[in-house]
């Protein structure tokens, strides 16, 4: 039912991979540096203007602080 292929494949010399070419021979595209982001998650819902209000002046944040990404840097090359 199947046929196997006599095919045979073979390997171009010519082309280097990307763990052979040196970095100083590749040309960055992109540089990134000391990236962080955070993101600011809902402790609780709130429900109306009102309670947003009382909840600030008792010194009640709405959210808390999650830090994904701190002082991350980075290069792609071409």
């Amino acid at each position: 039912m199947f046929k196997k292929s006599s095919k045979k494949i073979s390997k171009s010399t010519k082309s280097k991979s990307v763990s052979e070419t040196k970095t100083s021979e590749r040309k960055v595209v992109i540089t990134v540096s000391h990236l962080s982001k955070t993101f600011k998650l809902p402790t609780e819902r709130s429900f109306g203007l009102k309670q947003v209000i009382f909840n600030r002046l008792r010194g009640i944040k709405g959210y808390t602080e999650q830090q994904v990404l701190n002082d991350v840097s980075f290069k792609v090359y071409d």
